[in-house]
């Protein structure tokens, strides 16, 4: 079940009235049913859903027994008469407690994501070895079926877990709440990867409120959502199938096909974002920001504090961080920080936390090795441009260049747009020959002004034209304010046409127009 099709539609319907029906302090038990109902509806395979069910009750009942070492610690240490030595042997038996805990429960719940994230991988790469041996193209193999939104539940209780380990907030008593956060039905297919801290305290209001300005914000943003998906994602995506996994295409159509594909993913993704974030407003439920309209960025480390902002976030905090601060990293740091070399001492201090962060990244993407080189592709980027940031700024000072003009911001978003469009390309799913191909042609056999024979026709390329200046519209205006309360100040006559035609593009020119067929997200893959 999309979050686009009217079998989603109508059940948020149904999930609302049964929220209105439920008293405001008791609202928290009818969202809870809803997303168990949704998750058990959208799985085709019912026993998935104990998958969900042995990730957050194993976490919640870890994150139970931490808090449980530490208060009795904590009680311990308040007794009278104790000596410092006695101290460190109460503090140090409770750390170890607590970390055979947190192991025990961060490999099975890692353990479950690694399954199912590579086990056909591996069955495939088998089957092609019994291929090879056996003289036979098929091999029968067992596969498994990818749990409904595994990645991203799995790293929202992880955080969770290592935030309680951490000492940043007490663990949750009630596991109904706790599994209500885990199985909130708008963000199970691609998040955001939520924080307890954020979501699970919205989960737990004292009272959840229907109220109109909610609604009326709510039901904006989901059309927002909608426009993109349905009239411009969905859209481009037919060029984009027909283009790029063709060998018989000038460069010209690769490179028209490359630019689609980063806007398709792009609004694929942050459609997404806007409906489900509608969906929750509805709800009196904020969802983080996972989106901040990241080609507006003036390097790739800033680039990606605002695209996918949830992942990033988690990467850099339950990731990067420990590795930078871990006694292997200290020691690199310590060795070389008397180095006369700048460069190279700020490459070695970066590298390894960078480098390590990013290639985990590409693998939680996918098990290829596009991902892979997906991964080290960013990783390096980010890691020479840390290295070299004080170079660049003083080059642009001596060159006298004005990086805060109209012209050097267009620039910057024509670089971010291309580095973006770089790491798509590394990870696709297209084969070598095909890249080896598509840059072959780019570069001896570019010029082809038939592009209108692929899918998409002169009408189709206005749509998305008019589409994408409406995006940067709204890029501009957000860089002041919200647009939702930018366009709720309009005048009621303009508001009622903007919101009019945006219905008539999603209803007449998006999915339900003639030619178009239902899609899922391309994140849900993930």
């Amino acid at each position: 079940m999309t979050i686009t099709s009217l079998a989603f539609l109508l059940f948020c319907a149904a999930s609302v009235l049964l929220f209105a029906l439920f008293p405001p302090k008791y609202r928290w038990i009818s969202l809870l049913l809803s997303s168990v109902a949704f998750y058990f509806i959208s799985v085709s395979n019912k026993l998935i859903l104990v998958w969900i069910v042995i990730t957050s009750l194993s976490t919640w009942f870890a994150g139970r027994q931490l808090d449980k070492v530490g208060k009795q610690a904590d009680a311990a240490l308040k007794q009278e008469g104790l000596e410092r030595a006695d101290k460190q042997i109460i503090r140090k038996k409770a750390k170890s407690r607590k970390k055979k805990i947190l192991v025990l429960a961060l490999v099975l719940n890692v353990g479950i994501l690694v399954v199912f994230k590579f086990f056909n991988y591996f069955t495939g790469a088998f089957q092609m070895l019994v291929g090879l041996v056996a003289g036979s193209e098929k091999a029968d193999l067992i596969t498994l079926v990818m749990p409904l939104g595994i990645s991203y539940y799995t790293f929202a209780t992880i955080g969770y877990m290592l935030d309680v380990y951490w000492k940043r907030y007490e663990s949750e008593p009630n596991f109904a709440r706790f599994f209500l956060f885990a199985i909130f039905y708008p963000h199970i297919l691609q998040g955001p990867i939520s924080r307890y801290n954020l979501l699970g305290q919205e989960l737990k209001k004292p009272e959840l409120h229907i109220t109109w300005d909610n609604f009326v914000c709510g039901m904006e943003s989901i059309c927002l959502g909608c426009f993109k998906k349905l009239v411009i994602a969905d859209r481009v995506s037919i060029f984009v199938g027909n283009t790029l996994t063709a060998n018989n295409h000038h460069g010209m159509i690769y490179v028209v096909a490359l630019i689609f594909d980063a806007i398709q993913i792009y609004t694929d993704f942050s459609g997404y974002m806007d409906i489900v974030t509608g969906i929750s407003r509805i709800f009196d439920i904020k969802l983080e920001q996972n989106f901040n309209h990241p080609f507006l960025a003036k390097s790739v480390p800033e680039f990606w504090r605002r695209w996918h902002m949830s992942l990033g976030g988690w990467f850099k905090d339950y990731v990067y961080y420990p590795i930078s601060m871990s006694k292997g990293v200290k020691k690199i740091n310590k060795r070389v920080k008397d180095w006369k070399n700048v460069h190279l001492k700020n490459l070695m201090i970066v590298i390894l936390p960078v480098m390590v962060t990013w290639l985990l990244t590409g693998l939680w993407h996918g098990t290829g090795k596009g991902y892979v080189a997906w991964g080290l592709y960013y990783g390096t980027l980010i890691t020479l441009s840390v290295t070299f940031s004080d170079d660049i700024h003083k080059l642009q000072q001596k060159l006298h260049i004005n990086t805060e003009c109209f012209s050097f911001r267009v620039f910057q978003t024509l670089k971010i747009f291309c580095i973006f469009i770089g790491g798509r390309f590394l990870g696709s799913t297209i084969g070598m020959p095909q890249r080896i191909r598509i840059i072959k042609n780019i570069l001896v056999a570019f010029v082809d002004f038939n592009i209108f024979s692929h899918g998409m026709s002169r009408g189709d390329f206005v749509i998305v034209l008019v589409g994408v200046l409406l995006l940067i519209a709204i890029a501009a205006i957000e860089t002041k304010e919200n647009i939702f309360d930018w366009f709720n100040r309009q005048n009621l006559v303009f508001r009622a046409i903007v919101l009019y035609a945006i219905l008539f593009a999603v209803f007449l020119l998006g999915i339900y127009g003639t030619g178009y067929d239902t899609s899922n997200f391309m994140y849900q893959q993930f």
